[in-house]
């Protein structure tokens, strides 16, 4: 049986400025994983496992790659610090900018990135599963995120959200054996097969 591991989640509420500032402390300084500002409180998560970062590094790479050809925008990874407008300050596996977005990020301090992605990625862990389903995708809907998917490493599944209006629609499932295709970016899919081929 897997069980969840630890998460530190802060007691304070802080603003974008004050996390900022926190995260100069020795104790954030000393942490090893990811630390994220989500509804006001600091979140952090001890590091990922191997697998899961062998699953956001093969989207990773398959986006980056498509991204770059066609020359639309950037792709990020999970160690790009990304500023919403929202106060929250969050680091998805995967992101998505486009030119156009990136052109008009605002400036940040701590070499953070203000802007909103397009296209978010998350790889669920058991500690992140449930906050990614509620929490993460309230946020990114509220930021203006065009498409959002979850990738359900227990399942094998991917859940994509797309925006309609003011907010997303209910989930598509993609199981083993179909492929996602992305609405944001037209042409861009992968079949779910291989995002698992080494788990």
């Amino acid at each position: 049986m897997t069980l969840p591991t630890p998460t530190f989640v802060s007691t304070t509420r802080l603003t974008q400025a004050e996390f900022n500032l926190w995260l100069d402390s020795p104790w954030a300084r000393d942490w090893v994983g990811k630390i994220e500002l989500i509804d006001g409180r600091a979140v952090c998560e001890p590091p990922a496992g191997y697998d899961h970062s062998d699953v956001a590094g093969e989207i990773f790479g398959r986006m980056r790659t498509f991204v770059r050809r066609r020359r639309l925008g950037r792709v990020f990874e999970s160690s790009c610090g990304i500023e919403l407008p929202s106060g929250d300050t969050v680091q998805p596996d995967v992101s998505y900018i486009s030119n156009e977005r990136f052109a008009a990020k605002g400036e940040s301090t701590k070499a953070f990135l203000r802007a909103v992605p397009e296209l978010v990625v998350e790889v669920s862990s058991p500690s992140t599963a449930r906050r990614d389903r509620t929490k993460k995708k309230q946020i990114y809907e509220r930021n203006g995120v065009l498409e959002y998917w979850i990738v359900d490493r227990r399942r094998r599944q991917v859940l994509v959200f797309v925006r309609r209006g003011e907010g997303f629609d209910d989930a598509c499932v993609y199981g083993m054996g179909e492929t996602v295709a992305s609405t944001v970016l037209d042409g861009f899919e992968l079949p779910v097969a291989e995002i698992f081929v080494e788990q």
